[in-house]
């Protein structure tokens, strides 16, 4: 038989190694659940900073929008001075200047240099220079010499300013409304109301070269009257419906109601009697600085409406922010306790039940070998104690045992899901995996209005390359066109070898001209490939020939586009290969391929 000294420490040891080993293993899953919540909530966090940042981009996009329209009055009005143009209107306009070259500033530092945004917004700035040297040449001419075609221009390039802006405020929105959905409505109401800011502006504007030159209004200068009246009709109701499906706050209601009752009451009045007066005589009693003046203060409705549905939206950001936050932190909070509970929980265990098991093994030891004058402990429950860690253990085993079959199972599940749409050679889309998700994306693409352009390419003289130096070889190939597509096609084109070797690409927001483009240099990248290939001693050269086809308004068919890039595909191999061809529509009376 054992004796005691040798059979005590080597039982402690190997129950405490279990319990450590429990210990250690809840512990790896206690924190492994901690980080996936955390990592969650870390997530809303972000979302609801980006969201914030956004929102107040998109505030700084439409005050620069603001102060770009609020020029084009001023600037109206020197070109509606004759010479010499008063040093009051000269000032005004300094001044008008002065705060959009300020709001373009502020806009500038907010962004990332080389940013798209940040790039538009200079190429736009010098639009606006331009702009303004048109309205000093105009109103550095005598009156008479003013010509109306020129007044029109001036006032057609200011509002090109404005909107070469709409870009960057609509990226600004989407952005906003990506990171954080629940900004959607107050963001998409308040570039309502700088939108019917705008209008109104505009609207101002087209009396501009009648009331200049006080003549009656041009038949086009009525119709786009007429029309944009209408739009700010159109848009008002649009802004009704979309500010009565928000949460209701007094500072919106209020300027809500100052809107109808300013703009929508009296100022119609007056617009209306404007354009009595231009349809008839000509004989305005207000020159362009007098109209300016009773026009624009009752535009500023539209802004007090568009602040009030921006801070709404920069109040629900920061109120998501905030709660994004202390879930973070009772997520992190949760954790630790968590964690020290189970620690706990091991110190309690090795006190009160491995200890006493120790002892009584010991004791049972001695028992064996025949030592009656050691004391027997009372405990009084060996038996429960010994249960309880055989229980322990195949509880343990048990559990060991079910995770490693969901890992397993995960696993497979994963592996399984990959290779359903996964080709396995290139690494790409298989045919499925891409009929699937471009499938899915055309609707949301139609429904954002943007263009959607598909190539079809494959290897030219590809059989030749596996009769030649084996299917070896045209795998290596193969392989090579799968990384020349991840090199060369644009991030967020869909690209599949759609079997053997034809390749598909999806190109979102793409013209037929930039498909062209796109195409053309994917063509001249495989063009200069040199590829080395197993038992190959010199390298492959290949080329493709590329058909390309654009989505038709509303085509949900990807398999038609495709077919009509197929047939473009089989024209550039007719016509030598290695080459682009984009499909034609058939003249009326032709059948057409697809």
């Amino acid at each position: 038989m054992s004796s005691d000294p040798a059979c005590r420490p080597g039982r402690s040891l190997r129950l405490r190694s279990l319990l450590i080993g429990i210990g250690a293993l809840i512990s790896s899953l206690v924190l492994l659940l901690a980080a996936w919540v955390v990592r969650i909530e870390w997530t809303h966090l972000a979302d609801s900073e980006a969201g914030l940042t956004r929102a107040r981009r998109l505030q700084d996009v439409l005050r620069v929008a603001e102060m770009a329209s609020r020029e084009r009055g001023p600037a109206n009005g020197v070109m509606g001075e004759d010479l010499p143009t008063p040093a009051g209107s000269l000032e005004r306009l300094a001044q008008a200047r002065e705060r959009t070259d300020a709001a373009f500033d502020a806009l500038h530092a907010q962004l990332p240099p080389g940013e798209d945004a940040s790039r538009h917004l200079g190429d736009t700035r010098e639009r606006l220079k331009a702009a303004r040297a048109q309205v000093d040449r105009i109103a550095a001419k005598p009156a008479p010499q003013r010509r109306a075609g020129e007044l029109r221009q001036a006032v057609s390039d200011m509002f090109e300013v404005i909107d070469d802006l709409a870009p960057v405020a609509t990226r600004f929105t989407d952005e906003a409304r990506q990171a954080a959905p629940e900004l959607a409505g107050p963001l998409t109401a308040a570039r309502r109301a700088a939108d019917l800011r705008e209008l109104a502006g505009r609207l101002g504007s087209l009396f501009t070269s009648a009331l200049a030159r006080r003549q009656v209004l041009g038949l086009d200068e009525r119709l786009a009257i007429e029309h944009l009246r209408g739009r700010i009709e159109e848009l008002r109701q649009q802004l009704q419906r979309s500010t009565s499906t928000l949460p209701a706050t007094p500072q919106v209601a209020q300027a809500m109601a100052l809107m109808q009752q300013r703009y929508f009451g009296d100022t119609q009045a007056f617009i209306a009697e404007q354009l009595r007066i231009g349809m008839s005589d000509g004989r305005f009693e207000l020159d362009t600085s007098g109209f300016a003046a009773r026009y624009v203060p009752d535009m500023d409705s539209f802004l007090l409406l568009r602040d009030a549905l921006l801070e709404q939206a920069l109040t629900q950001a920061r109120a998501e922010r905030d709660r994004a936050a202390l879930r973070l932190s009772w997520a992190a909070a949760g954790a630790g306790l968590t964690l020290l509970l189970l620690v706990s929980v091991v110190v309690i265990v090795n006190r009160r039940v491995v200890q006493p098991l120790t002892d009584s093994t010991a004791i049972v030891s001695a028992l064996a070998a025949g030592r009656l004058d050691q004391p027997v402990p009372q405990h009084g429950a060996r038996d429960e104690v010994g249960d309880l860690l055989r229980a322990l253990e195949l509880l343990r085993q048990d559990s060991l045992e079910r995770q490693a079959l969901e890992r397993e199972r995960q696993n497979l599940i994963e592996l399984l899901r990959d290779q359903s749409n996964t080709d396995f050679l290139t690494g790409l889309l298989n045919r499925r995996g891409f009929m699937a998700l471009g499938g899915a994306q055309l609707p949301a693409l139609h429904r954002r209005g943007a263009e959607i352009a598909v190539a079809v390419f494959d290897l030219d003289h590809f059989k030749l390359i596996n009769d030649r130096h084996g299917h070896i070889c045209g795998d290596a190939v193969l392989d090579a066109i799968g990384e020349a597509c991840r090199q060369w096609c644009r991030r967020g084109d869909l690209v599949s070898r759609y079997g053997g070797e034809e390749f598909v690409i999806l190109m979102p927001d793409c013209t037929v001209q930039g498909a062209w483009q796109q195409a053309e240099r994917l063509r001249n990248g495989v063009a200069s490939l040199r590829i080395e290939a197993p038992g190959h001693p010199a390298p492959i050269e290949v080329t493709i020939s590329v058909g390309v086809a654009t989505c038709r308004p509303g085509e949900t068919d990807l398999a038609r586009i495709i077919s009509r890039a197929d047939t473009a595909l089989y024209a550039a191999k007719r016509e030598g290969r290695n080459r682009v061809r984009v499909y034609q529509e058939p003249a009326p009376g032709e059948r057409s391929p697809a």
